[in-house]
Parts: C-alpha cells; sequence; structure tokens
C-alpha cells in the first residue's frame, strides 16, 4: 500500500530529547562538523606546523605550499589527512556529544539555577577533556609525520605502530596537557567570544536582528564566526606550538614540564606565536564553518519543518501533518527554554509559539513578515479564522488585488517602513516605562 500524504509528511520516529539516542545523534553531529573540515584545511595545517618546528624551512606559507606541490604533488599538500580526518571526527564525536550530556547533568540535574553561560562554559570544558583523549593519539601521528623530513611515517598505520613499537602507548599521550591548553581554552572561548561578538555587531548597526534579511544575518554570523576564530587562534596559540614541539622533539623518559621548560628556553616568547596568521586563517574558517550552522530560535510556528513556503501550506492533510511537527518543535523548545530560564520561571517563549499556532494568529504574523505571500495567507487560513460560511469567496482579491498589481514594491516597501517605525514606537515606549515589559502584567 503507497504512503499517505500525512506519513510522507510527518517525521519518522522521532529522537526524545536528552535521551541515549538524542545524544548519540549529536555526536554524529559533530563527526560531521569536525571530521571533514578540519580535514579540508590540511594544507593550512601542514605549513603551520611545519614552520612552527622549523621557522626558516620556507620564506612564506606560498612557498611552502609550492614548495610541497612541486615535489609531491596534490597528495603531498593534503599529507597526514587521515589522522586528522580519524582524530578530529573522534573529537567532534566526543565533544558535541558530551557537551549535550553535561549540559543536561548541569543545567538541570546538579546546579539547576545556575548561570546558563556558567553551565554551558563547564559543559563545554568537561567535554573538551574527554574528547581530547580520542583526539590525542591521532594528532600526535600527525604532528609527527607533518614536521618530520624525510616523513616520520607515510601513513597513519605505519606512524601507529612505529610510535607503540619504539615508545609504547604512552607515546601516544605525551602531547595531552599542552592539547588540553590548547583545545579546552579554544572551545570555550570559541562559543563565548561569538555570542558576544554578534551581539555587539547588532548593537552597532542599531537596528534589531529581526530588520535584516537571512544573508544579511549569515553576514553578522561569519563575521562573529571570524572575530571567534581570532581570539580562539590567540588564546590557544602558544600550546598549539608546544604540541607540534613536544610531539616532535620530546625525549624518551622526559617529563612534560621539562621538556617544556628546555624547549622554551630555546624559542623564548618570540617563538610561541611562530605560526599565528595561519592558525588564525584556520580557525575563522573552522568556526564560521560551525558556527553559522547553528539554528536559530524562531518566534513562531517553525513552517519550515514542513519543506514548503508557509504560503503554500494549503488546508487539509498537509496542514494538518504539520500540526504534529509544530508540537514536536514546541516540545523540544520548551526543554531548551527549561535550561534557560530555570524550573522555577515560566516557559514564556514556547507557550507564545504554541499560542499562536493554536489560535491561528501565527498567520498574522507570517502575512506582516512575508507581503508577497500575504495574498494566499489570507484567503487560505486568515479569513477562514473569521468566516463560518462561504469561506471560499475571494472577498480579498477584489480590495487588494488592484493595489497589488499596480505598484507591488512600493506597497511592501510602505509596509516594512510601517513595521519598523512600529517597533521603534513600541522600543521608546518601553524605554519610557519599563514596567510594561513585565510579563506578570500580561
Amino acid at each position: 500500500m503507497a504512503p499517505s500524504a500525512v506519513e510522507k509528511v510527518l517525521p519518522k520516529p522521532k529522537i526524545e530529547m536528552y535521551s541515549g539516542a538524542y545524544f548519540l545523534a549529536c555526536g554524529l553531529g559533530g563527526v560531521v562538523a569536525c571530521g571533514p573540515t578540519h580535514t579540508a584545511i590540511t594544507p593550512l595545517d601542514l605549513v603551520k606546523c611545519r614552520r612552527q618546528v622549523d621557522p626558516k624551512i620556507y620564506s612564506s606559507n606560498l612557498n611552502g605550499w609550492s614548495t610541497i606541490y612541486r615535489e609531491s604533488g596534490l597528495r603531498g599538500v593534503f599529507f597526514g589527512w587521515s589522522p586528522t580526518f580519524i582524530g578530529y571526527s573522534c573529537q567532534g564525536a566526543g565533544k558535541y556529544g558530551f557537551y549535550e550530556v553535561f549540559k543536561y547533568l548541569y543545567g538541570q540535574k546538579l546546579f539547576p539555577n545556575t548561570n546558563k553561560t556558567v553551565v554551558f562554559l563547564g559543559a563545554s570544558a568537561t567535554a573538551e577533556a574527554i574528547a581530547d583523549l580520542a583526539l590525542c593519539p591521532f594528532e600526535a601521528i600527525k604532528v609527527r609525520m607533518q614536521t618530520t623530513l624525510p616523513p616520520f611515517a607515510n601513513n597513519m598505520r605505519e606512524g601507529w605502530a612505529k610510535i607503540v613499537r619504539e615508545e609504547g602507548y604512552a607515546g601516544l599521550y605525551k602531547g595531552l596537557y599542552p592539547l588540553w591548553a590548547r583545545q579546552i581554552p579554544y572551545t570555550m572561548v570559541k562559543f563565548a567570544t561569538f555570542e558576544t561578538a554578534v551581539e555587539s555587531i547588532y548593537k552597532y548597526l542599531d537596528r534589531p536582528k529581526t530588520s535584516f534579511n537571512k544573508t544579511e544575518q549569515l553576514g553578522v554570523s561569519f563575521a562573529g564566526g571570524v572575530i571567534a576564530g581570532i581570539c580562539c587562534a590567540i588564546v590557544s596559540h602558544p600550546a598549539d606550538v608546544m604540541v607540534s614541539k613536544l610531539n616532535s622533539e620530546r625525549k624518551a623518559g622526559e617529563g612534560a614540564g621539562q621538556a617544556v621548560s628546555r624547549i622554551y628556553s630555546r624559542i623564548g616568547f618570540a617563538g610561541l606565536w611562530n605560526g599565528l596568521p595561519v592558525r588564525i586563517a584556520m580557525l575563522s574558517i573552522l568556526t564560521d564553518d560551525i558556527l553559522c550552522s547553528l539554528p536559530v530560535e524562531l518566534q513562531g510556528s517553525p513552517y519550515w519543518l514542513s519543506g514548503k513556503a508557509v504560503d503554500d501550506m494549503s488546508p487539509g492533510e498537509h496542514l494538518d501533518a504539520f500540526g504534529h511537527m509544530a508540537e514536536e518543535f514546541v516540545k523540544a523548545f520548551e526543554v531548551e527554554e527549561a535550561l534557560i530560564v530555570g524550573k522555577e520561571q515560566p516557559l514564556f517563549q514556547s507557550a507564545l509559539m504554541r499560542k499562536c499556532w493554536e489560535t491561528g494568529s501565527f498567520w498574522y504574523f507570517e502575512a506582516v513578515e512575508s507581503p508577497k505571500g500575504m495574498y494566499t495567507i489570507f484567503n487560505q487560513h486568515i479569513q477562514r479564522m473569521f468566516c463560518a460560511e462561504h469561506c471560499d469567496t475571494m472577498l480579498f482579491d477584489g480590495v487588494v488585488g488592484p493595489y497589488w498589481a499596480r505598484d507591488t514594491d512600493a506597497v511592501i516597501e510602505r509596509k516594512l517602513k510601517e513595521e519598523e517605525s512600529y517597533k521603534e514606537q513600541l522600543r521608546e515606549t518601553l524605554q519610557a516605562d519599563p514596567s510594561l515589559a513585565d510579563r506578570s502584567r500580561w
């Protein structure tokens, strides 16, 4: 039997928030976010690591890439990609999976009334510390492959066997402490700086986020990612240099502290910053790739779940199926909102989203946000909310049609200006009387 329209639209077996399946899905998302992205910038990482170990090996980054390509071809430019891919895929699984675990554990179970930023930073630091246990062996192999000439090993399997044979399994973890010193601050700064940067950019532009289109919002997120990448690079770069040095120069039986002191006495403070410009470029790319894909909390029913434009959602099976999706979305949103506001506070945003859908006022918001879709939205949805009979009568056509066809762009522009004027008046009113924003009075 062919599946019905509802079965085609309804989501497949859903994942319950903070269940084992949910944490596993987050971990798989981390694999996708980290493994391919780090592998794609292997050429940057290769030259950066070699110049950290030997500043005189190449006169510039371009000289490094051209030299490597001339000697070894494209394969040489991506030398070390396999431990990079496997290592950062494992690290991504641990980072994102355990981040959700500890966010739930810290935010709901252990410290339910703690500031959300503190919870997020604590969860990210703990998750990163665990994830680096998976990354460290592959990072050690990668660094040795990339920084020794001739290469320490020609592939990951050969490098693993050689380190274990010569130094035991401890040799795979001799760069763990510097790796923690690099990755934990990096992860904490990345999330904290990105949020602050984006907020500051919108304040500087002196316009609310909702007044920008999706492309402009993506541009702001991209700029925030670049700023976060620069900050991450500066904070974690000295430790990154030490990771490269320790994995390539640490002597057998030498303690980590002793090795760090010996290396620092040779390279000095300036040596800790060797290769910083390349790493800034790397982390800006990585931070943007990850953070620009973060979901946005929408204040309204998420019609985008249906895969259709809002003015294409006609009454019937499709709309009923979307109702189920919207309810699942709001339930998930409630869980996230509870983490932020605490168990004692009412869940205002998710309640508003549900009420907008149940009462149909959602369609009014969408008509304002999408003037070009207003015609269909009014006929198919808004009119039906008030009309018990003759709902198919196209009264709206006779009123709006002539004006719509005559000067559509001018109408849309005027309505958008009116909307912005209303928002400005609302801001001024709330500034004059902040008590109006008290939700308990609504």
